[in-house]
This record gives structure tokens, C-alpha cells and sequence, in this order.
């Protein structure tokens, strides 16, 4: 089929050997595929467009998920810093994995 690369997409073995079949029954050409086969061939490509959509939101969420965990590692570091210019001990505070409960009337 004419046309430029950039603008095709895969195409699945069933669809090939569908138009091949096809095209050995003088259903098709290979110039001209059937109505059935470029039925096939559209929802191939729709349903390419559709993964690749669906995979570009999947970064955009990795993304944000990286940017949450770098907010909260800021945050952490800003009340670790106010800790210590209270003069509270912060060392155990900076161990990995640690968790604490702020006291109730702190102001975290």
C-alpha cells in the first residue's frame, strides 16, 4: 500500500494471512486489499493509537509520582531542619525507614 513509514502502524500475522488467503481466492489484490481486510487493518490501527494513548498517561502518573515522593523528601528535610534549630536531637530521625509520631502539640 502507498504511503509514507511514518504513518504505519504493525500489522498482526492474522490480518497478513487473512489478505493473503484472500488475495490467493481472488478476493483481494495485493494493490487493492478487501473491504474485510481493511476493516481489520483500521482496527488495528485504532487500537495502536489507543495503546499508545493509554501509555503516554502511564509515564505522565510515573511522573507525577515522582514529583510527590520529591515534595515529600523536601518537606521532610525542611522539618528536620526546624527540629534541629530547636535543639532536638534529629540523628534518629535520619535513619532509613524510620517512622515517629509528632508529638501532640507540635506543629507538624
Amino acid at each position: 500500500m502507498p504511503g509514507r513509514i511514518k504513518r504505519h502502524y504493525p500489522v498482526s500475522n492474522a490480518i497478513l494471512l487473512t489478505w493473503q488467503r484472500e488475495v490467493q481466492l481472488n478476493i483481494s489484490k495485493v494493490e487493492k486489499p478487501s473491504e474485510n481486510v481493511r476493516a481489520q487493518l483500521q482496527r488495528s490501527k485504532t487500537r495502536a493509537k489507543k495503546e499508545a494513548a493509554k501509555s503516554a498517561q502511564g509515564g505522565n502518573l510515573d511522573n507525577l509520582v515522582q514529583a510527590v515522593a520529591t515534595i515529600s523528601n523536601l518537606l521532610a528535610v525542611e522539618a528536620a531542619a526546624k527540629l534541629a534549630g530547636r535543639g532536638v536531637d534529629i540523628q534518629g530521625l535520619l535513619q532509613p525507614g524510620r517512622r515517629f509520631d509528632a508529638e501532640p502539640d507540635s506543629e507538624f
